[in-house]
C-alpha cells in the first residue's frame, strides 16, 4: 500500500511537471503514428533555387576569372605575395590559382557549396587582413568604391551560402531531394 502511494505522488508530480512545460502525450502511445509533411525551404522553391543559383553562378565566375589573372601572371602574384607575411609566395600562387579555379567550378555545379564556401569566407577573410586592408586609406583618387569592395562582396556571397545551402538546382540539392523522398518512403 505504501510502494503503491508513492507511485501515485511519483505519478502526480510528472503529470504536474509535464502540464507545466506543455509536454503532450506522443501519437505512439495512442498506437497511431502521424506523418507530417516536411516544410518546403524557401531554398528548395523556384524563385529561391533560382536566385541561389545566379548567385553562385556569379561567384563562380568572378572566382575563375580570379584564378584565371593569378594563373596567367604566377610571377607578379608571387611578388605581391611577396610584400606580405605569407611564406613561399611561388607556391601560395600556384596553389591559390587552382584553388580558386576549383572553387569555382564546385560552386557552379553546387557539390559541397556550404563547406567550399566556408574556405571561400576564410580565403576572402584573409585577403582583405592580409592584402586589401592596412594602415593606409582604402579610398583611392581615380577609382570608384574602395581597396577590396569585390572581395568583400565575395564574402557577402559567400556566407549567404554558407547560411542558406545551394538550393534545390546543385548536386547539394539533388542529394538532400533525395534524402527528403527516402525518409517520405520509410516514413509513409
Amino acid at each position: 500500500a505504501e510502494e503503491r502511494e508513492r507511485q501515485a505522488r511519483l505519478q502526480e508530480q510528472r503529470d504536474a511537471r509535464d502540464a507545466r512545460l506543455g509536454v503532450v502525450p506522443s501519437s505512439l502511445d495512442a498506437g497511431v503514428r502521424v506523418v507530417t509533411k516536411p516544410v518546403k525551404r524557401q531554398a528548395d522553391k523556384f524563385f529561391g533555387a533560382f536566385s541561389l543559383f545566379v548567385l553562385r553562378g556569379v561567384l563562380a565566375a568572378i572566382l575563375g576569372v580570379l584564378a584565371y589573372q593569378v594563373l596567367q601572371d604566377v610571377t607578379r602574384t608571387e611578388e605581391f605575395i611577396a610584400n606580405t607575411v605569407v611564406p613561399e609566395p611561388r607556391l601560395v600562387a600556384w596553389i591559390l590559382g587552382y584553388g580558386l579555379a576549383v572553387l569555382a567550378a564546385l560552386l557552379l555545379i553546387g557539390l559541397g557549396a556550404r563547406f567550399f564556401s566556408v574556405l571561400l569566407v576564410l580565403i576572402s577573410g584573409a585577403s582583405l587582413a592580409l592584402f586589401r586592408w592596412g594602415a593606409f586609406s582604402i579610398f583611392m583618387d581615380g577609382r570608384e568604391g574602395f581597396l577590396g569592395d569585390r572581395t568583400l562582396l565575395t564574402l557577402a556571397a559567400a556566407l549567404v551560402i554558407v547560411a542558406f545551402g545551394a538550393g534545390r538546382w546543385s548536386i547539394d540539392g539533388a542529394i538532400y531531394s533525395a534524402r527528403q523522398k527516402s525518409k517520405e518512403t520509410i516514413d509513409g
